[in-house]
């Protein structure tokens, strides 16, 4: 049974989470716990596809000059930035996960060119200003490691002019899916059981508290996702050399979709793809014969059979681009 807040005091605590410094606050706190977890960076290194597209995206844009690595890990994008001879590689991460990274460059000959700081990296100062910001600062639902004030923070303090993000544009997808029938979980009121009438809770007001905040998302397990049901399109669009702030995202986004692939909608799909160039991107759905490091959230939406040429529309609402919990999604 969930915990009941009363609304007032609900909403001073989504005001805190709102603020700038808790939300830096939080995302640091969150971001050390997690990348300690050793276990986190053996996801990220077993992801053939993240690790070779970063790979192939530092040795196309990664030139002599300074280069900053921000959230370094086990430093396995410091170590291809440094194979690209740049005059200096700053590594730096502000947890001790560190100080295995400098031991793998180390092990790997490489350390010569990377020095490592253990700092956060608002905290972070250079004598002199560097050619690219190297990251991987990218969430589950893109935004959620605080990648946009992160690297802006970066950007207006210690680029050079024309230096270059890597990646630096990104895109948000929500995709009506079709999941497996072993996968769908109905809502409680479409359930079917044998004798019993669920349906009345749909609307009712005893409901209403069990279906606030997160409850209309969860985690989906990839093989649960069976087929998109419509050409995929990003939802909205970021480019890290332009945008002054994550204020600049718009808020609500109305989506008109038209179905390719008849199937029954279950849902939207959360994932995202990053751009390095034309020619290098990776994005982390879950369909493409693959299994990527990231997780995908599902929106959920009643069961609703949709045929070749008919319209899909909703509305994506962001409370907090940040925050996936103050993220709605109205069907028309």
């Amino acid at each position: 049974m969930p915990v009941m807040i009363d609304r007032p005091l609900r909403a001073v605590l989504r005001a805190l989470k709102n603020s700038d410094t808790v939300r830096n606050l939080l995302a640091d706190i969150n971001s050390v716990g997690e990348f300690t977890d050793l276990y986190e960076h053996e996801k990220m290194l077993a992801d053939a596809v993240r690790v070779e597209t970063y790979r192939k995206g530092i040795a196309r844009l990664i030139r002599p000059g300074d280069v900053v690595d921000l959230g370094t890990g086990t430093g396995v994008l410091s170590l291809f930035a440094a194979q690209q001879q740049p005059k200096r590689v700053y590594a730096i991460d502000h947890s001790p996960v560190i100080d295995l990274a400098r031991a793998i460059a180390e092990h790997n000959k490489l350390h010569d060119r990377i020095e490592f700081l253990q700092v956060n990296s608002r905290d972070l100062r250079l004598d002199e200003p560097v050619d690219v910001i190297l990251h991987e600062q990218i969430g589950d639902e893109l935004f959620d490691e605080n990648m946009v004030a992160n690297i802006i923070d970066l950007r207006d303090r210690l680029l050079k002019p024309g230096g270059r993000i890597v990646p630096g544009r990104f895109a948000l997808y929500l995709e009506p899916v079709q999941l497996t029938d072993a996968g769908r979980v109905p809502f409680v009121w479409e359930n079917l059981v044998p004798g019993l009438d669920y349906s009345f809770l749909r609307d009712h007001p005893l409901a209403a508290p069990y279906t606030e905040d997160g409850y209309h998302h969860r985690w989906l397990e990839g093989a649960d996702a069976e087929r998109l049901l419509c050409q995929p399109e990003p939802v909205l669009t970021v480019d890290l050399a332009e945008i002054s702030g994550i204020e600049d995202l718009p808020r609500r986004i109305p989506v008109r979709r038209r179905v390719t692939t008849p199937g029954r909608c279950d849902g939207l799909l959360v994932y995202f793809e990053a751009i390095f160039d034309q020619e290098v991107r990776f994005d982390s759905c879950p369909l493409w014969d693959r299994t990527p490091s990231w997780g995908n959230k599902l929106f959920r939406a009643p069961a609703r059979d949709c045929q070749e040429g008919d319209v899909v529309e909703y509305e994506v609402s962001f409370g907090d681009h940040t925050r996936v919990d103050t993220w709605r999604v109205e069907f028309a």
